[in-house]
């Protein structure tokens, strides 16, 4: 699965060839499958929403209710709950969804502002999680994101956060 410039890339021959899966004419800015469930994927766009595929990457559709007219930045699916994922974007800012992106709640009490670049789960740590809000700190949420207070970096902008397990030496 790749997403660029011009829509959101399914190949099935190891990269020889790609075929356009959704999201024809829009920007792509992040793609990512849940970890609940190998065959549902969403890809978040610049100006055109969410998109989601619940055919194993074959087909994406316009979520149609989340980020039509903003920038969607980061995708975040919680490891604790098959249902619970969330969406950072500017104007947005945090979007938790509690029904497997049915339906969509802001999520912003205690955030500066809503220009959030990256969001991620703690997967050690359930109900915690994290955003990045652009140039102001990163947040965090030990609830869901119901509530935010800051945390640290304080004005930098982090693009995109991963938890990495630790390795036992």
């Amino acid at each position: 699965m790749a997403g660029n410039e011009e829509g959101i890339f399914r190949s099935e021959d190891g990269g020889k060839q790609w075929r356009l899966a959704g999201a024809a004419g829009l920007q792509v800015l992040h793609v990512e499958q849940s970890p609940h469930d190998a065959c549902y994927w969403l890809a978040s766009t610049e100006q055109g929403g969410l998109y989601s595929s619940t055919d194993c990457g074959v087909t994406f559709e316009s979520n149609g209710n989340l980020g039509v007219g903003r920038n969607l930045y980061d995708i975040a699916f919680d490891p604790a709950s098959a249902n619970r994922i969330a969406v950072a974007g500017w104007g947005v800012g945090v979007a938790i969804s509690e029904d497997r992106g049915k339906t969509w709640q802001a999520r912003n009490a205690g955030l500066p502002e809503t220009a959030v670049w990256s969001v991620a789960f703690d997967p050690e740590t359930p109900g915690t999680m994290y955003a990045s809000v652009h140039e102001e700190a990163l947040y965090v949420s030990r609830d869901n994101g119901r509530t935010w207070k800051k945390d640290g970096l304080a004005g930098s902008a982090v693009f995109r956060m991963r938890f990495v397990p630790e390795v036992s030496r």
